[in-house]
């Protein structure tokens, strides 16, 4: 039988080559689900728990990883993989056959997500106990940089919320422990080893379960973590919140145009000047991203436009409280500065701003209140749409 998909057709290379991969089938997304059912019984011991993932044609290629974008479910019992499978199906586009792997779950004791390139010899890891879906999903994970098989630069929490399965179920617990150096640098060595088959920089999805290193799935990298100098700083801070779960483009896009509108009019009502705003445009523009398809905001832009206003460190604190980020950022920024003529007149401009402040709110209050009583009147039926 044929693999459906590139990342099907990546884990049956990484099969093949020797590299521990939970078993799996993949079948089109057009399977009856009669078929998928023999299929599942026929394949899995029925004591076992499944995994449900998408393997669409648009994944995990060379441009495009699609990463997040569709759905995928997790601990699945064989008498549940019809229902499972539907979910599946209705998150991928209809118009072209995909595919949907089914794989036997590894609850593993760490798991999370490897960059690696053989090429350099450079390794990223993200890592958290129990299961890979909470680092996929973007739960704040621990994280390692290689170089020549020598840590660089590792960042951990003393205390992370993680997912595990426990009494039949996934939950979500917290956890302090820390993947053991021994099984760091033997992972570091196994995804350098996968980028090697591939012949190229690797995304890996792993999970170690009893010393153990399964692969989930690997995917070529569409964009080099390591070519850019750009740091960028991502935090999900009370975003998440706003926009749980994975977010759709037209969300992603409807909310940064508000981020961008809001932030970029802030800083015009601080005498910032139309030419600089007009520099900052791209800052503005992705004050919010999307990370495996959860939103984010990207921190290091909202220090970014921060810099352009006089009392930096007085705003970055102000930020850092109002969005009540996860942990204080460091500051990689670009070297902007504001203007001579702004530093002189701003705090002049606050000063003046504040002394009329209430009387811009009590004009704001009746401007309200004028139009929510001419807004009962409104009938919205003989309203046009396209006007």
């Amino acid at each position: 039988m044929g693999e459906f998909g590139s990342k099907a057709i990546n884990l049956r290379h990484l099969s093949d080559a020797g590299f521990t991969v939970p078993s799996f089938v993949s079948l089109s997304s057009k399977t009856d689900v009669q078929v998928l059912e023999a299929m599942v019984q026929g394949s899995f011991n029925p004591d076992k728990l499944l995994a449900i993932r998408s393997s669409a044609l648009a994944e995990d290629g060379t441009e495009k990883s699609m990463a997040g974008a569709f759905h995928s479910e997790v601990a699945v019992s064989p008498s549940g993989v019809g229902a499972a499978w539907s979910l599946v199906v209705e998150s991928m586009p209809s118009e072209s056959e995909n595919g949907v792997i089914v794989q036997e779950m590894v609850f593993g004791d760490f798991s999370g997500v490897c960059f690696a390139d053989a090429k350099t010899n450079r390794v990223m890891v993200n890592a958290l106990p129990g299961l890979c879906k909470a680092v996929v999903e973007g739960h704040n994970s621990d994280y390692y940089e290689f170089a020549d098989g020598a840590i660089q630069f590792q960042h951990t929490q003393d205390s992370k919320e993680v997912l595990v399965f426990d009494q039949g179920i996934v939950n979500s617990t917290s956890s302090t422990e820390i993947i053991p150096d021994h099984l760091l640098l033997k992972l570091v060595g196994r995804c350098l080893e996968v980028s090697v088959h591939f012949e190229s920089i690797q995304d890996i999805e792993w999970t170690i379960k009893d010393d153990q290193i399964y692969f989930l799935q690997s995917r070529p990298v569409t964009a080099n973590p390591w070519k850019s100098q750009t740091v960028k700083i991502y935090d999900s801070a009370n975003v998440g919140e706003s926009y749980s779960g994975i977010v759709l483009p037209l969300t992603l896009t409807f909310a940064g145009h508000l981020y961008s509108q809001v932030y970029e009019d802030l800083l015009r009502h601080s005498a910032v000047s139309e030419s600089a705003l007009k520099q900052a445009k791209n800052t503005f523009d992705t004050l919010v991203e999307p990370v495996y398809g959860r939103m984010y905001y990207r921190m290091d832009q909202w220090y970014a436009f921060l810099r352009m206003l006089p009392g930096y460190s007085r705003n970055a604190s102000n930020l850092e409280q109002m969005l009540m980020l996860n942990a204080r950022q460091e500051d990689h920024v670009s070297n902007v500065r504001p203007s001579l003529w702004l530093r002189v007149i701003y705090y002049p401009l606050v000063f003046w701003k504040l002394a009329l402040f209430g009387k811009r709110i009590r004009a704001l209050q009746v401007e309200a209140e004028h139009i929510f009583k001419k807004a009962a009147s409104w009938d919205l039926q003989k309203w046009d749409i396209t006007k």
